[in-house]
């Protein structure tokens, strides 16, 4: 945020956001795809007061290996069968 010093006492909120290499203005993913701009984003929410000063911090993910950075449990197993169900129908009772 603006005003940032690390080696301040100040305390900001922080702000953790998945899939970070997508987050920012100047870095892509290698893909061509547009990144999020969460910098300038922020920094316009910041400035007009629709959210305090914070840090984000971008958590980048896995590759292909992505679902496992969000799953319970590993892609293709029993589990995970089972619960695709519990979108239409709800968790067994």
């Amino acid at each position: 945020p603006p005003g940032f010093n690390k080696d301040a006492v100040e305390a900001y909120p922080v702000m953790y956001l998945m899939d970070g290499q997508n987050l920012y203005a100047t870095h892509g993913d290698g893909d061509g795809r547009a990144t999020w701009r969460v910098d300038d984003v922020v920094s316009s929410m910041i400035a007009n007061g629709e959210i305090p000063p914070c840090v984000v911090v971008g958590l980048d993910h896995s590759g292909e290996f992505r679902s496992l950075d969000y799953l319970p449990f590993p892609p293709a197993t029993t589990a995970r069968r089972r619960g695709r169900g519990w979108c239409s129908e709800g968790p067994p009772s």
